[in-house]
């Protein structure tokens, strides 16, 4: 049961319907040096193609002007696993698949987990399930159903366990309007997006080079090494940091951070996949932010980490992060957040990457490699298992690229692992 009382969605099972229409259309792309260049998929449902054809013509020319190859997918039906095997079939071939884009509804899988938060055994596990698009993003690893632990249970259409080679081998994003009604009907809303998306290319649609780092109470004690992360991209003039707990509040952010020119916003958070939140009065009253409000207001910023518990479950209707990303006007591209609780942290290998002029999806597979390398598979699952891109993430945050600071890493160090940084 959801915080609004609304029961959780019934989600689909990774058994194979049997039934199976995914087109794959081949570019006929010639390179005079004989080299590939990184292919990028572009996977779109049947049910809207005819409508946003010619946005994503559009894309997919604004990939190849970027230095990809973009291969079309057409997706009719088919289970998730189906979708994984035609992406590990262009991962396979010669020529690197980068990276894929799902445009529309295309099939989810299910992860379940019991976790334990405080790291001790302490208190009682507590059991979740969430939409994981590691699984395409890990495309040679072993997914199955198969653990009986408490309420985890085998062949119950949920997958519970990972195995063999763990490491990402894709960046995977979505832009997936359906569950945005209040924003307008599905396919409207991805034409509107890749024009917005092509005015970003085109250099049409800029903000000021500007970032803000908004930590609520329980997160201010690493608002400056969120800065010392940005400070990668941004001047560390144009670096906005708000972290008191009385500053950070409902109406200081509607007032001060939603209606500045930002490019990128980092916002730690409590909240849920439709709304995020502040503490103010000593903690007494807590308000909340929805997106409505972002509908309302239009934010100038483009890029958004979002550590706000579940604010990327888009399987949910006018989801956070789909409502911010997918808004209208010059509001919002790009989205990273979690459809689960847990959030993005220890960010330094990804704003280190964003630095290079490495697009977002990237940036976000080099850091959770980096992430599972360093911690141990039960924090990595419980914190970062959710862990989504919404939007475009073939895009790049166009900022000037310093030389990272000396001792960033450390400073942002191991810092949940040390306290058990509260939960969004």
């Amino acid at each position: 049961m959801e915080p609004n009382g609304q029961p959780k969605p019934v989600h689909e099972a990774p058994v194979s319907s049997g039934a199976r229409r995914i087109t794959v259309l081949r570019p006929a792309v010639v390179f005079s040096d004989g080299a590939a260049q990184p292919r990028v998929a572009v996977v779109v449902h049947s049910n809207i193609l005819g409508a946003v054809r010619a946005r994503i013509d559009t894309y997919e020319a604004d990939l190849e002007a970027a230095g990809f190859t973009a291969v079309r997918v057409v997706y009719a039906d088919g289970s998730a696993a189906d979708v994984r095997d035609v992406l590990k079939g262009l991962y396979d071939e010669a020529g690197a698949l980068a990276g894929a884009v799902l445009v529309g509804n295309i099939p989810h899988i299910i992860y379940e987990q019991m976790q334990d938060w405080d790291g001790e055994g302490g208190a009682p596990a507590q059991y979740e399930d969430y939409p994981c698009d590691l699984f395409y993003m890990d495309l040679d690893g072993t997914w199955t159903d198969c653990t009986s632990n408490g309420l985890v249970q085998p062949a119950n259409g949920k997958y519970d366990t990972r195995a063999g080679n763990l490491d990402l081998e894709i960046w995977v994003c979505r832009i997936k309007t359906d569950t945005l009604p209040a924003q307008g009907g599905e396919a409207a809303l991805v034409a509107g997006y890749f024009e917005k998306n092509h005015r970003y290319r085109s250099k049409e649609l800029a903000t000021e080079r500007r970032a803000l780092v908004y930590n609520d109470d329980d997160w201010a004690c690493i608002a400056g090494a969120d800065a010392a992360n940005a400070s990668m991209l941004y001047e560390s003039s144009a670096i906005t940091i708000v972290a008191s707990n009385e500053q950070t509040t409902v109406p200081d952010y509607k007032q001060n951070g939603m209606a500045a020119s930002y490019e990128l916003v980092s916002l730690r958070s409590h909240g849920y996949y439709a709304g995020h939140g502040f503490y103010s009065d000593d903690r007494s009253q807590f308000g909340f932010v929805y997106p409505a409000d972002y509908r309302a207001l239009q934010p100038r910023a483009l890029f958004y980490s979002l550590f706000v518990c579940s604010g990327a479950d888009f399987t949910r209707d006018n989801y956070l992060a789909g409502s911010i990303s997918m808004n209208s006007g010059d509001a919002g591209l790009v989205c990273w957040g979690s459809t689960k609780t847990g959030g993005m942290f220890n960010e330094f290998p990804f704003y280190q990457e964003l630095s290079m002029q490495t697009v977002v999806g990237e940036a976000f597979r080099q850091w959770f490699n980096y992430m599972q390398a360093t911690l141990d598979q039960p924090t990595c699952e419980t914190w970062l298992y959710g862990m989504a891109l919404i939007g475009d993430a073939a895009a790049i945050p166009a900022a000037h690229t310093p030389e990272p600071a000396a001792g960033i890493l450390a400073s942002a160090g191991m810092v949940l692992v040390r306290r058990r940084m509260a939960r969004g």
